[in-house]
């Protein structure tokens, strides 16, 4: 065994260097012995590997000759695909796995003892000559990638780990065809070619008609890799046997099952028996995902899995488990794998410490909804993490003692007082907070520019410093200044001024418009056909709109209510099928919208963005339904209805020029 001088890898040498040529294995010297020429196909210099069977008279290359072998139906094993061997010198049809079973010698087996096609010489436990069905049983080995135990891809070499398929990746080199670094098969050869620019065949879809790379051939014709897909995923019932099963593809009109159709059905799992897409070793998603969370349970610290039991039961029974396998190996997964490893404590300290992105931040809000964390005020903690960040800029000095004792004194403790107060998930409750905090480094960076400290500034450096920026620079500076002139008297200022952008209401009509679509479309979702209604006539924002939950609607005789202040108000009866339709949907005590983290709502900016696509942009509709409402209610019962403060309401009757004497007037 030495390095072949061609692919570089540590195997038997074929053919010794010779005329300067270098070593050779197995592989490498097939390579060199084929002729080269131009493919009658492609047209492409590539090494020839027969006649094309549709014209004998044609030389084409490997890729050419591997797509275009006749399909048909294997007398073997019975699956419709490409054939190696058509049977046309009246042998049988064999796909290439059969044709490859009947090359091999046929031996005992030296597990089994039946005589039959030798798949390995020696297993991985030293058993000679297996068969192909004794080589499946061998037992796998520990991934050095995921640490699951699987069927090894690539072996260790070079000090690196065994890899099953899954962790195994291609290495990176210049592919031959696009010039480009990207992943390549034969990496090591001058042939090295990247995934986009393997050739792959391309024919018309049986199914859906486009021009396609072909995954799969049945019955019908060739199917596209989308095609392919949706036919093992379909279930219907047979016409004939009444079963709820795959419908086959035949040239018939009837919807038939494999069975009735005579059509052998493939990829049905190994498990269960259900006709699905098969994930691992034979078996369908949910069989896959059930069988990696028992190797959990039966290989991880017991006492660890007992704590996360909850969590993986709820995995389990997810109704889309090929999903959740999928996150498995998405860096959430990889850190709910090294929780039940035992690499990561399973505690929010640790989780803290986890430096991927906000798949952690989900993970953590799972564990804590399925009750294997204890919940705390994730606000807060944010909050204090992003402050020792922002803060970790400056050097030590006075200065940084100033600004540490400013956010964790003034405005920490402001902010947890207002979070103990107002409980619950809020997405935006650290928004001005972090703005005031960066407002005040920002200045503090600008100063040391200058060469002054914070006992240094004055009146002018801070208008010169103001008038440099954005005009929001003084409202968000306003808490930090405030503060230090209560700490010392430096005669500092800030002109108050109405800061934001003024916003246009919507017209009355375009809103009455959008309610219309929202009443009768009934292909939109009705969560967001009830946010709305309620955006638009009710004046509710996003932020607020999002914290409702089951238990604020209600179905009443008279009609649908909904809580948006201290009482139920009554709904138009217009909405009595959406607010149904939203309450089958939602969980008995769960948001009306939910998010995307577990146990939490909907993002406010998420929910406005999908509103202003449906036509109610929430800015410029809310003032025009406030204006709307404004006109026939007083001030202190629509503040009381609408769950809004009274100056709120008296600001928007100043603005819109209302009084209640017009009201009084108008009810007399």
């Amino acid at each position: 065994m030495r390095a072949c001088g061609v692919c570089g890898r540590e195997r038997a040498i074929k053919r010794a260097a010779v005329d300067g040529d270098p070593d050779m294995c197995q592989a490498c010297w097939k390579r060199d012995q084929r002729s080269w020429g131009v493919c009658g196909r492609c047209g492409e210099l590539r090494p020839t590997q027969g006649r094309d069977p549709a014209d004998r008279s044609k030389v084409i290359c490997q890729r050419c000759y591997r797509h275009a072998r006749p399909a048909g139906i294997c007398d073997d094993c019975g699956r419709a695909g490409q054939l190696a061997r058509t049977g046309a010198g009246g042998g049988s049809k064999l796909c290439g796995a059969c044709a490859d079973r009947a090359r091999r010698p046929a031996r005992a087996c030296g597990r089994c003892g039946q005589v039959k096609p030798v798949a390995v010489r020696r297993g991985a436990d030293g058993t000679e000559d297996l068969c192909f069905a004794c080589y499946g049983k061998t037992p796998r080995r520990v991934c050095g990638g995921c640490g699951e135990v699987a069927a090894i891809h690539q072996r260790a070499r070079d000090g690196a780990p065994d890899l099953c398929r899954r962790c195994y990746r291609l290495p990176i080199a210049h592919c031959s065809v696009c010039g480009r670094e990207k992943p390549c098969s034969y990496a090591t050869t001058a042939m090295a070619v990247c995934g986009a620019c393997t050739l792959r065949r391309v024919d018309v879809c049986a199914v859906c008609g486009e021009q396609r790379p072909i995954k799969a051939a049945s019955a019908i014709g060739p199917l596209c890799g989308g095609c392919e897909w949706r036919r093992l995923r379909a279930k219907a019932t047979c016409e004939r046997c009444g079963q709820h099963r795959r419908p086959a593809l035949h040239t018939g009109s009837e919807v038939l099952c494999g069975d009735c159709a005579r059509i052998p059905q493939t990829r049905i799992c190994t498990g269960c028996g259900t006709e699905d897409i098969t994930y691992d070793r034979g078996r369908c998603p949910a069989c896959s995902l059930h069988a990696r969370l028992e190797r959990w349970r039966i290989d991880r610290p017991p006492a660890l899995i007992a704590r996360l039991e909850p969590y993986l039961a709820t995995l389990e029974r997810s109704p889309r488990p090929l999903s959740v396998l999928q996150w498995l190996a998405k860096p959430g997964g990889r850190t709910l794998t090294d929780i039940a490893a035992g690499t990561i404590e399973l505690s929010h300290d640790a989780l803290d410490a986890v430096d991927r992105g906000k798949s952690t931040d989900e993970l953590r809000a799972a564990l804590v909804h399925a009750d294997v964390l204890d919940g705390r005020d994730e606000s807060l903690a944010s909050l204090k993490r992003w402050t020792a960040d922002t803060l970790g800029v400056l050097a030590s000095g006075r200065d940084a003692t100033t600004l540490r004792a400013f956010a964790t004194w003034k405005v920490g403790r402001e902010f947890a007082v207002r979070r103990a107060r107002a409980p619950g998930p809020d997405p935006r409750a650290t928004t001005m907070p972090k703005h005031w905090i960066a407002a005040a480094v920002e200045l503090t960076i600008w100063l040391h520019a200058q060469n002054r400290a914070l006992a240094d500034l004055d009146q002018p450096l801070l208008d010169g410093w103001l008038a440099d920026g954005p005009a929001h620079r003084a409202r968000t500076l306003r808490p930090f200044v405030v503060w230090i002139e209560r700490r010392a008297r430096h005669g500092l200022r800030i002109p108050t001024s109405r800061g934001g952008t003024p916003v246009i209401a919507l017209d009355d009509r375009q809103r009455l418009a959008a309610l219309r679509t929202l009443l009768h479309d009934n292909e939109i979702d009705p969560r967001l056909r009830l946010a709305g209604c309620l955006v638009a006539l009710y004046a509710q924002p996003a932020s607020r709109v999002v914290r409702l939950t089951a238990a604020d609607l209600q179905l009443a005789d008279a009609g649908p209510q909904i809580r948006l202040g201290r009482n139920m108000i009554a709904l138009p009866l217009q909405l009595r099928d959406v607010a149904q339709l939203t309450l089958a949907s939602t969980t008995q005590g769960g948001w009306l919208f939910p998010g995307q983290k577990a146990g939490q709502p909907m993002h406010p900016t998420h929910l406005a963005r999908r509103l202003s696509s449906l036509g109610v942009p929430v800015a410029p509709a809310r003032p025009s339904a406030l204006a709307a409402l404004a006109h026939q209610i007083p001030a202190a019962v629509l503040a009381d209805l609408l769950g809004f403060s009274a100056q709120t309401i008296c600001n928007a009757n100043a603005d819109l020029r209302i009084d209640y004497a017009r009201y009084v007037a108008r009810r007399s």
